[in-house]
């Protein structure tokens, strides 16, 4: 007898799985899925970012480009059927801001309302914290930079293609701390492009260059100082929002080319400690 095996009459009568066990089946892979696409939030550890990042010190202080969060954020909408590419010039739409100064919190939100489908939300944030978790909504929010030391410390993110309706943006610490949250919205924008900061000390603020490589793109500019910045917006750009000595202004560009943002501290003390950043995003054509 050979050696190999023999298969008697009931092997070859195997029961096979019902259609509705196979339904079944399918049902749990898909919700397993699903669980793993709700990802809300993206860890950002600034700490880690400026450690593993060379900042050179100045006369002016120091910069701090194109800071990351590691792992490669995802800009996709969870529901596909939200997705609707940007058309058309790059407009501002809406700004709301709140802070936890009085009231140091672990965690600091806001709402727009009747956000539009397919915008995008730029969220600009004055923190002290060494981490922070950003979600908008039920999307992830994409780290563009981190710059500054201490409490002057500003934070740039972003979220493509949101979904239509009242959007919450929250932010979580690490621990309780007093925090500003500026949140615009932008039609027309496809993406981030570069971003730069700067920070140090005095009366004359400044971003340091970004390049555009292109026309049709949006320069969103933060700024931040001890003694407040002054109102008066940076050449060609436009004030968006004011609170709490912070500042956040706007330009939207069409040559290619070096540009930066160059503010003042207010009042008449000789300025103090700033942070200002500068973030170019693509709109349709880039």
């Amino acid at each position: 007898m050979s050696g190999s095996k023999q298969h008697g009459p009931s092997d070859s009568r195997r029961r096979r799985p019902s259609r509705s066990a196979l339904a079944a089946f399918a049902c749990a892979v898909a919700c397993s899925l699903v669980a793993c696409n709700l990802v809300v939030g993206d860890a950002f550890d600034v700490k880690a970012a400026n450690e593993a990042s060379s900042m050179q010190e100045g006369e002016a202080g120091g910069s701090l480009s194109e800071a990351s969060s590691g792992d490669e954020p995802s800009d996709e909408p969870i529901d596909a059927a939200h997705d609707v590419q940007p058309s058309g010039r790059i407009t501002f739409v809406q700004a709301a801001s709140t802070n936890t100064f009085n009231t140091p919190a672990i965690s600091i939100s806001t709402t727009l309302s009747a956000v539009k489908q397919g915008h995008t939300l730029i969220v600009a944030l004055q923190t002290s914290s060494t981490k922070m978790t950003v979600t908008i909504g039920q999307q992830k929010c994409s780290p563009i930079i981190v710059a500054g030391p201490g409490n002057t410390k500003l934070a740039l993110y972003s979220a493509l293609n949101v979904v239509d309706g009242d959007i919450t943006i929250n932010v979580e610490f690490d621990s309780a701390t007093g925090a500003l949250l500026m949140v615009h919205e932008y039609s027309g924008i496809t993406g981030p492009a570069t971003s730069n900061g700067k920070w140090g000390t005095g009366t004359a603020l400044d971003t340091g260059d970004v390049e555009v490589t292109g026309g049709n793109q949006l320069l969103f500019a933060y700024a931040r100082c001890n003694t407040g910045v002054s109102t008066t917006p940076s050449p060609d750009f436009t004030v968006r929002q004011t609170e709490q000595g912070n500042l956040s202004e706007d330009r939207v560009v069409s040559s290619p080319g070096m540009y930066a943002a160059t503010l003042t501290a207010a009042g008449d003390t000789g300025g103090g400690e700033w942070t200002a950043v500068l973030a170019a995003f693509n709109g349709v054509g880039q």
